[in-house]
C-alpha cells in the first residue's frame, strides 16, 4: 500500500456501502461524504450520525488490509504485528523480573482496569476452590509423597516429590 497510515487517528467506517476506502479519520469525515454525495445525489445530507465506531471486526479488516493496527483497536496492545512491538517476554529478559511476577502484574493490570479488586478476586477463587489460604492455617503437617510414573519401555522415574496438605479433622 502506498498510503502511510497514522496509527494515533481514529477512525470511523462510511456509510456508503460501495466506498473503497471505508475507515476514514474523524477529522475527514465532512470531506469524505461530500465526495459521495457529489456521486449520487440520492445520499442524505451529511450528519457525523451516519458514521459508525470501528468495532473489532472492523479493526480485524482494517489490519488485515493495511497491515496496520490502529491504537483504539481492541487488538493494539501487544500485537507482534505493530510497529515497535514489545514483548512481554522481551521486558522480563531486559528487566530481570521474574515471568511470576510478570504474570501476576499483568492480571493484577487487566482486573485493576476492568473495575475489579484483585486481591478480593484471588481469596474468591480460593474460596471457591476449597484451597487453604492464610485466613485459614491448615493444622495438618505436611506429608511428603513420591510419585512415580512408567515412562518409555516399562522404565520408572520418580517424577516430583509434591506436597500435600490434608484437611482431614484432627482425632481426639
Amino acid at each position: 500500500m502506498s498510503h502511510r497510515i497514522d496509527p494515533k487517528k481514529t477512525r470511523v467506517v462510511c456509510p456508503v456501502p460501495s466506498c473503497k476506502t471505508k475507515w476514514i479519520t474523524l477529522s475527514n469525515r465532512s470531506t469524505h461524504y461530500g465526495t459521495h454525495k457529489n456521486h449520487d445525489g440520492s445520499l442524505p445530507s451529511y450528519s457525523d450520525r451516519l458514521y459508525r465506531e470501528m468495532a473489532a471486526v472492523d479493526h480485524e479488516a482494517f489490519f488485515d488490509h493495511w497491515k496496520v493496527h490502529l491504537h483504539d483497536s481492541p487488538n493494539y496492545v501487544g500485537s507482534p504485528a505493530t510497529d515497535g512491538y514489545d514483548s512481554v517476554v522481551t521486558a522480563i529478559e531486559e528487566t530481570g523480573v521474574s515471568a511470576n511476577d510478570a504474570m501476576f502484574g499483568m492480571i493484577e493490570f487487566v482486573c485493576r482496569k476492568l473495575g475489579g479488586n484483585p486481591g478480593a478476586m484471588v481469596r474468591e477463587y480460593a474460596r471457591a476452590k476449597n484451597l487453604t489460604t492464610t485466613e485459614e492455617p491448615d493444622d495438618q503437617p505436611e506429608e511428603e509423597i513420591a510419585q512415580t510414573t512408567h515412562v518409555a519401555a516399562g522404565a520408572p522415574i520418580v517424577r516430583a516429590v509434591l506436597q500435600r496438605s490434608t484437611k482431614c479433622p484432627k482425632k481426639n
